[in-house]
């Protein structure tokens, strides 16, 4: 998950993904390759990177050293990210 915005959205619309699990939220796709030990310990995981060039770059990054991993964005496609989703279902996208 790219940034903090896009966790409270996911806390909005699927409240029960947010139990029992952790999140790393990394702000900025810079990160990702300075967490990849740490992701690789995880026995599930659901990419949910944006939907733009930069979010395809790392999921398929990520993907090729963790295949165990889904890419999550199936979820919100026809959006740019969790926080667009959201917007757009409680009608306030502009």
């Amino acid at each position: 998950m790219e940034g903090a915005f896009e966790y409270l959205s996911l806390l909005t619309l699927k409240p029960k993904w947010i139990a029992n699990s952790d999140f790393l939220i990394l702000n900025s796709l810079a990160f990702v390759k300075h967490q990849l030990e740490q992701i690789k310990m995880y026995k599930e995981l659901i990419l949910l990177l944006d939907n733009d060039d930069a979010g395809s770059r790392f999921t398929k990054l990520i993907l090729e050293e963790i295949p165990k991993g889904i890419d999550g964005r199936e979820y919100f496609k026809g959006y740019k990210d969790l926080n667009e989703k959201l917007q757009d279902e409680f009608g306030i996208r502009k």
